[in-house]
């Protein structure tokens, strides 16, 4: 294996850890050592790379799968992705059985394989059955629109049209896109008739919501009609029993609700719209922070319009704030936008 890749692929590493070359020299290997190496000048023993990378938290043969820049288990990593974004978890929850927060990135965006034993516990870790894991694997075919999905939401939450307008270019010209294609349309402009015809119809067709379709739906649902809404709503929620032991799904569902209860608020469809956020206080669990004051953002925005104009206001500038001290510009961002879009 040649040593310059070696070299640089060990460099890569910690860089990306943010570790110095002095660093090493609690685990017993010097600066000189490291340098050395790095700059490929000799190569470093074998047990003094492996502590070097048990350092890192990287295995040694995950190291050398790296070197070869070998991506054949791409797949693996990107399923595991999924599940995780799916389900709420971060790349540092997985620390306490033995994978950091770089090994794990790594293995997601396909660069390492990790030992199997490894990946079992992480999705132990997560509640998803091995089974379900090699069902993604093998024929899962939600997986390419959960990413599209995750692109165009970032994308519209971000405000850049160029790379919704991408999206949109990509899938109209096929078949299987088209729900996409459409999401990413509502995105830019109102659809047509003949496409608020075919999503209603879409909608109200599904028999076992995914992901991707309640997405679909919060993207789409300003185009369609109160009593559309109502229907769709009221056909969802006869099959609500599938959605409740899905983790991940109830996030979504409170944040359909609250995108609903927005338009039906400027629609003034209050009643409408109280019966929808009188519901959706029934679905929050312990650690639904962010959804608590979305709710309370657009409860505020709920008396602003209809019963109470000064408490209203309170609320929603509440909201914003707490956004801002949380750190996540781009939600404050995006509810400050809605607020001087819709009050001022």
């Amino acid at each position: 294996m040649e040593l310059q890749k070696m070299a640089k692929t060990f460099k890569f590493l910690r860089e990306q850890r943010g570790l110095s070359l002095s660093d090493f020299n609690v685990v017993g290997i010097s600066r000189q050592n490291i340098a050395t190496f790095e700059s490929a000048k000799s190569m470093i023993k074998i047990d003094t790379l492996e502590s070097a990378l048990q350092f890192m938290g990287i295995h040694l043969d995950s190291f050398l799968t790296l070197v070869d820049n070998k991506a054949i288990f791409r797949r693996y990593g990107k399923v595991f992705h999924d599940f995780r974004e799916q389900r709420e978890f971060l790349l540092t929850d997985f620390q306490n059985i033995g994978l950091s927060e770089l090994g794990l990135s790594l293995f997601e965006e396909g660069k390492i394989m990790l030992n199997f034993d490894v990946i079992d516990a992480g999705l132990q870790m997560m509640h998803v059955p091995l089974s379900e894991y090699s069902y993604a694997l093998n024929f899962g075919t939600e997986e390419n629109f959960v990413v599209i999905y995750h692109d165009l939401n970032q994308a519209y939450f971000k405000a850049d049209w160029d790379k919704i307008k991408s999206i949109y270019e990509e899938a109209k010209h096929h078949k299987d896109y088209q729900m996409v294609a459409y999401s990413a349309k509502a995105c830019l402009e109102p659809l047509n008739e003949f496409e608020i015809t075919e999503v209603s119809t879409y909608f109200f067709g599904l028999e076992d919501w995914t992901s991707s379709e309640l997405k679909a739906f919060i993207l789409i649902c300003k185009n369609l009609e109160t009593d559309t809404i109502r229907l769709i709503i009221k056909d969802f929620i006869r099959n609500k029993i599938l959605y409740d032991y899905r983790i991940g799904y109830h996030n979504l569902i409170i944040r359909a609700a609250l995108t609903v209860s927005f338009i039906l608020i400027n629609r003034e469809e209050y009643e409408f719209a109280r019966l929808i956020l009188k519901n959706c206080q029934t679905l929050f669990m312990d650690r639904d922070e962010y959804a608590r004051i979305s709710f309370n953002f657009v409860t505020g925005y709920f008396y602003f319009k209809h019963e109470d104009k000064e408490h209203g206001l309170e609320e929603m500038k509440q909201a914003i704030k707490l956004f801002k001290q949380l750190g996540d510009v781009q939600t404050y961002n995006r509810f400050r936008s809605l607020y001087q879009q819709y009050v001022k």
